[in-house]
Order: C-alpha cells, then structure tokens, then sequence
C-alpha cells in the first residue's frame, strides 16, 4: 500500500492545476480568433474550458447540427 499525506497531495493537485490554466492561457494567446480580447478575459476563458480528446475518423461535429461547443484544436487536424 502507498500512502500520500493530506498536504502533499494538496500541493501536488493544486500545483498541478496552476500549470494546467498557466498553459492553456499561454495557448489563448496565440489563437488568433482571440487576438482582439484582454488578457483578464483569457484568464476567465481558461477557467471554462475543458479538454476533449477524438480519435482519428471520429466525427466531432457535423455541418448542420446546432453548435452547443466552440472548440478550438490545440493539436491535429479537424
């Protein structure tokens, strides 16, 4: 059995998602849809995305359906 204490744990989830938010507001930054907004809304914007992968052929959104998401694709091709 392995064991992490209470405040090791804590530190490792909460540095962890720091580094996540910092990157993906360093990504915001280069999409140029985004260009025109402050950085403070960028900050924002990183608080509501989340991370979606697909496998190749897989279908994500097809012309016609109604949009409920705006994806922007960090890596690959759509």
């Amino acid at each position: 059995m392995w064991a992490l204490d209470r405040q090791s744990f804590n530190y490792y989830i909460r540095d962890s998602a720091i580094r996540r938010r910092q990157e993906l507001i360093e990504f915001l930054g280069t999409v140029s849809l985004l260009s025109e907004i402050s950085a403070e809304e960028k900050e924002k914007l990183a608080d509501c995305f989340t991370k979606e992968q697909y496998n190749t052929d897989e279908k994500i959104i097809v012309q016609g359906d109604v949009g409920e998401k705006f994806y922007i694709v960090k890596d690959g091709e759509c």
